[in-house]
């Protein structure tokens, strides 16, 4: 949550698996999604952990930072139990 635009009003920035948002406050209430408007649109789905305003700048307007889990692939993901064994530390 941050005021992306200095509106005096908290907006939302929502992380998550496949697009994220940012629902900007109108004031009365209610919000708008400005993701498009705001070139905040990702070509693949990510998988977004976290984020956080700052400004990193100076200039008065807080920046926004995402931070992305991994570079997931629904597609080229294994199903349970597709796999005999595990290759991880401490795994057998």
């Amino acid at each position: 949550m941050g005021d992306v635009d200095n509106h005096g009003y908290p907006d939302l920035f929502v992380t998550q698996w496949g697009q994220n948002v940012l629902y900007r406050n109108l004031g009365n209430g209610t919000f708008r999604d400005e993701t498009k408007e705001r070139g905040l649109l990702s070509a693949k789905a990510r998988w977004s952990s976290g984020c956080a305003f700052i400004d990193f700048n100076r200039d008065g307007y807080l920046d926004l930072v995402v931070v992305h889990y991994v570079d997931f692939d629904l597609d080229h993901t294994p199903h349970p139990g597709s796999r005999l064994n595990a290759n991880g530390k401490g795994a057998l």
